[in-house]
């Protein structure tokens, strides 16, 4: 039977049959192909929506380090582009809850961790990590990282957190000089479970940051609702 007469056919039986036969028929012949396309159209969509927001201008990334459950909460910078009036269609702000660095293990997850940060802290891409206490011993003797904090943040902003400086032993000047500060139990951090109480965590703004005005200011929005 030629294509056209078999497709004929398959009208005339259509036009026939009951609403259950005709479902059953549709389910039979072309379920698969439904799911097929739904499964395709989903990731065309996921795929065009990650390459328009990754195009966006870039004003802040925070990476996040060894945090509770790779606890992921994009809500924080939606809070903080409201309170700096950062437009979210036109820009982004990244916060990296992704890495995983287990020290005295060389697996594939701590690798890729370690490169990902030499590349983008290089680079100038990471504006600021957080991590546990722990893990920083094995950042701190990065060059990314030598920036006096009583130099960078105004006098309200330095008061607020000098209780709870992070000091680095600076062999430049063989002195000691606040590079990061601790993140308090009633911190924004802990309320949103970033990390479990108890757990000690430091938040260290690079030096080499691409957007020092912008983690200034979430610096400052912090300091405002913790």
């Amino acid at each position: 039977m030629a294509l056209k007469d078999e497709i004929r056919e398959q009208n005339k039986k259509w036009k026939t049959m009951t609403y259950a036969e005709k479902k059953k028929y549709f389910l039979t012949y072309y379920k698969w192909h439904v799911i097929i396309f739904c499964v395709i159209l989903i990731s065309v969509v996921i795929l065009v929506r990650d390459i328009i927001r990754n195009n966006r201008e870039r004003l802040l990334y925070i990476m996040v380090l060894n945090n509770s459950e790779q606890y992921m909460y994009q809500g924080l910078m939606d809070e903080f582009a409201e309170y700096a009036g950062i437009d979210m269609k036109e820009y982004n702000l990244l916060w990296d809850t992704d890495n995983i660095l287990i020290k005295d293990n060389a697996d594939y997850t701590t690798i890729a961790t370690i490169q990902k940060f030499d590349l983008y802290a290089t680079e100038g891409r990471i504006d600021a990590l957080i991590l546990p206490e722990s893990d920083l011993s094995y950042f701190e003797e990065e060059a990314y990282f030598i920036i006096d904090l009583q130099e960078f943040l105004d006098e309200g902003i330095y008061a607020a957190v000098e209780d709870r400086l992070y000091l680095y032993d600076c062999e430049e000047s063989d002195e000691e000089i606040a590079i990061g500060f601790y993140l308090e139990p009633d911190d924004r951090f802990y309320e949103i479970g970033l990390f479990e109480q108890g757990e000690r965590a430091v938040m260290v703004p690079l030096s080499n940051s691409s957007h020092l005005e912008y983690l200034y200011r979430f610096l400052e929005y912090m300091n405002e609702i913790s």
